[in-house]
């Protein structure tokens, strides 16, 4: 596709240009369940009410309970709250009303397993029609980690510089030095929004029609033992895995006729390997974590989330040979590993790596393994892995 643009500088209007793009269709299919957090989270009562013989989830439509127990008798339903009672019980035991989930809920999630009750529930972003879905933003942020990882594994010398990894930090008349990735952006990607090269990447939302509720538990290293921290077990709306769905992916091609205000690494993005290149980040990934828990492959704990990683691997391997389709992690639980790429342990020397570790967790944790913490699904499946096959329009 063709357009013609005027680009305009403080100094002068730039000759009028033609744009090259490639627009391409991308199906999306989750292997895992999938959260991406609304901000909010669903308080029992107040926020939605759990029909236990259906193991189901309801969230509280204001208006469909006002329908039923009238408004002359909302301080009724305040007291309820207040009580930590279900307005479901308020209707069935004093109204004596029959009452069907669907009655006082604006949408029903299913949940999985045992255990909620009156637990808080992290909500999935939905879209303003009531969608759950993927937004763009976030799978252009797992895309842009992934080629950051490889632009320093192809060019490590700029980050083996502690300097280039911190900034002066003034306090009280002191000058300190901390960790900030601001240089870091800047050189591989560029340093200002017009300069940065990931803008010429535009990813759809993907949209989805179900979501359930999952318990999502992290297992956390005690001294030289596993285990699961149930203090901060969490119940999470997820989009389930094997849900379907489809977005649009462009790629803007200004090249040399923008006058080098694109940062010079776009050109990554428009290697022939690019997509294959995001599957081997993901298989990286994967390869490492599998590693680091082979010689704990025995332990009944993690022996599900073992074998659930080694199928994603699995996958992502046969996905090599496929240059339109990778695997790609995204959202919720994903780690500190995947939240960045995981370059800093490959390309820190041993002192900076570990006043890296230092900055960024609590003292008394100081001696343990980076991170010691997982998070998985009450089934022990990672959570945030999506199959993406591009097919150019």
């Amino acid at each position: 596709m063709a357009r013609w643009h005027v680009f305009v500088s403080p100094h002068k209007i730039i000759t009028i240009m033609k744009a090259q793009s490639k627009t391409y269709e991308v199906s999306v299919k989750t292997l895992t369940p999938l959260h991406i957090g609304s901000g909010r989270e669903l308080n029992y009562n107040t926020d939605y009410i759990f029909f236990k013989e259906k193991n189901t989830l309801g969230v509280v439509d204001p208006e469909k309970v006002l329908q039923i127990i009238g408004a002359e008798n909302i301080e009724k339903w305040v007291a309820y709250i207040r009580q930590r009672k279900g307005i479901d019980s308020y209707i069935t035991e004093i109204l004596k009303k029959t009452l069907n989930p669907a009655d006082i809920s604006s949408r029903l999630i299913p949940v999985k397993g045992k255990g909620l009750n009156i637990q808080n529930v992290k909500e999935q972003l939905y879209n303003g029609t009531g969608k759950p879905y993927l937004p763009g933003s976030s799978i252009k942020g797992s895309l842009r980690t992934a080629l950051l990882t490889q632009m320093i594994n192809e060019e490590p010398e700029f980050v083996a510089e502690i300097d280039n990894l911190q900034k002066e930090k003034r306090k009280q008349g002191r000058i300190s030095q901390e960790f900030d990735d601001s240089k870091v952006n800047a050189h591989y990607f560029g340093d200002s929004a017009n300069n940065d090269f990931m803008r010429l990447l535009r990813a759809g939302d993907a949209y989805f029609n179900e979501t359930n509720c999952q318990l999502i538990t992290t297992v956390n290293l005690y001294d030289d033992e596993w285990r699961i921290k149930d203090s901060i077990n969490q119940f999470v709306e997820c989009i389930p895995a094997g849900a379907l769905s489809e977005f649009n992916f462009q790629l803007f091609d200004y090249g040399d006729l923008a006058l080098n205000l694109i940062h010079k690494n776009k050109d990554y993005l428009f290697a022939k390997d690019f997509i294959s290149k995001i599957n081997e980040h993901t298989l990286t990934l994967l390869a490492n974590e599998i590693t680091f828990w082979f010689k704990n492959r025995d332990l009944e704990l993690i022996e599900p989330y073992y074998l659930s990683l080694l199928e994603l691997k699995n996958i992502a391997r046969q996905l090599k040979d496929k240059p339109d389709e990778c695997l790609l992690r995204v959202g919720f639980g994903g780690g500190f590993a995947s939240m960045t790429g995981d370059w800093q342990y490959d390309h820190l020397n041993e002192n900076d790596y570990d006043e890296l570790v230092y900055s960024l967790r609590s003292a008394r944790y100081e001696g343990l393994q980076f991170p010691k913490t997982r998070k998985f699904t009450g089934s022990k499946q990672p959570l945030g892995f999506v199959h993406l096959k591009f097919k150019q329009k």
